[in-house]
């Protein structure tokens, strides 16, 4: 179960309202986290309403057009661009000050340009299972479907253009085994997380994920692998043993990043946080405690 928030609403933020849950007191720093997707919303994360007893202030949020947050009118503005811009935007809205900032899985991109461009905002980072387009994480991920069972390659291959994904029986199928395997590898997937997938938005997800791919100009992806040497924050990156963000690729990245530790979860695949709830709140917090 997590805790009823002490604050729930609406922030304007770029011209739409962004709904946002906060706990805790903040009497031992704020932690503003930024959810994965794109296209879901804030409640995969709310395990971490967890910390707030420890005095940490947890503030979390739908990104636009996600969850409770308003959609923009033009599905051209849902760009990863727009992402980066409203965390930063966001955080000034609520007055936060400088704050520990946890990105999971794609909301680790996120949570990362907006630090390089913004690192007086950023205490510490935290990246978990974090979705960042590097070359050690392709490799990882291709290792992870070589491995699958031959008839789970249609999540990968998607090879029926007659069907939707979500209406091909294959890829129905080849997603199930995906899942248990490296999503969530527990008997009964908690509620918070189920409906949380469940409302995926593929109006913000392909848009969004298309803009990446376009970042840096036509044809050339956004790639921080070269910046990441920049950031100067304290930094943890967790990985789950099973995690679709292989822990091949988080010990790359933590070698990328100065002074970066990692941690591994052993029993987790991408979703640590719900899969092994207590050893990752201890992780969290023992790092941010030693960097108050």
């Amino acid at each position: 179960m997590t805790s009823t928030p002490e604050e729930s609403g609406f922030v304007p933020v770029l011209g739409v309202r962004l709904y946002v849950e906060r706990y805790g007191t903040g009497t031992a720093g704020t932690l503003l986290a930024v959810h994965g997707g794109p296209g879901v919303d804030h409640r995969h994360l709310r395990t971490l309403a967890d910390l707030a007893p420890h005095g940490i202030r947890v503030v979390l949020y739908d990104q636009a057009g996600c969850g409770r947050s308003d959609r923009p009118r033009s599905r051209r503005s849902l760009t990863f661009q727009r992402a980066i811009e409203e965390l930063e935007a966001l955080r000034k809205a609520l007055r936060l000050g400088p704050v520990h900032l946890l990105g999971y899985s794609y909301g680790a991109a996120v949570a990362v340009e907006s630090t390089l461009r913004s690192p007086r905002s950023v205490r510490s980072l935290i990246l978990s299972s974090p979705f960042l387009w590097t070359p050690e994480y392709y490799l990882g991920w291709k290792r992870l479907v070589a491995a699958l069972p031959p008839a789970a390659h249609a999540y990968i291959t998607r090879k029926d253009p007659r069907l939707g994904d979500s209406e091909s029986a294959r890829w129905r199928d080849g997603y199930a085994e995906f899942f248990r395997r490296h999503e969530f590898r527990g008997a009964v997937v908690p509620f918070d997380l189920a409906q949380c997938l469940a409302g995926l938005q593929p109006g913000v997800h392909r848009p969004v994920l298309r803009s990446m791919a376009q970042f840096e100009g036509p044809g050339r992806p956004w790639d921080v692998g070269s910046r990441l040497a920049r950031l100067r924050c304290p930094c943890l990156v967790t990985v789950g043993r099973h995690d679709k963000m292989t822990p091949s690729f988080g010990r790359a990245l933590t070698r990328k990043i100065r002074g970066a530790r990692l941690q591994i979860f052993e029993q987790s695949g991408h979703h640590a946080n719900w899969e092994e709830r207590a050893a990752f709140q201890k992780a969290i917090l023992e790092f941010l405690s030693s960097h108050r």
